[in-house]
């Protein structure tokens, strides 16, 4: 899934996190994603389209950065 951004913005990412009223909390994990880098962004959506899921951890792999 894409998201739509300022011109400017280089990454960002939204994930998700539900906590259920009897109080277990259930990552979903990245649900919407924007890279200007077209290599990464290919990376991210390949990995989208095989059914896998995306998580920040694969995010962050590929900025190069660590959790």
């Amino acid at each position: 899934m894409s998201m739509q951004v300022s011109s400017g913005v280089k990454r960002a990412t939204i994930t998700a996190t539900v906590t259920r009223a009897d109080g277990t909390v259930e990552e979903l994990g990245v649900i919407a994603f924007h890279e200007s880098n077209p290599l990464k962004r290919a990376v991210l959506r390949l990995k989208q389209m095989r059914g896998e899921r995306i998580e920040e951890s694969d995010v962050l792999a590929l900025r190069g950065e660590k959790e």
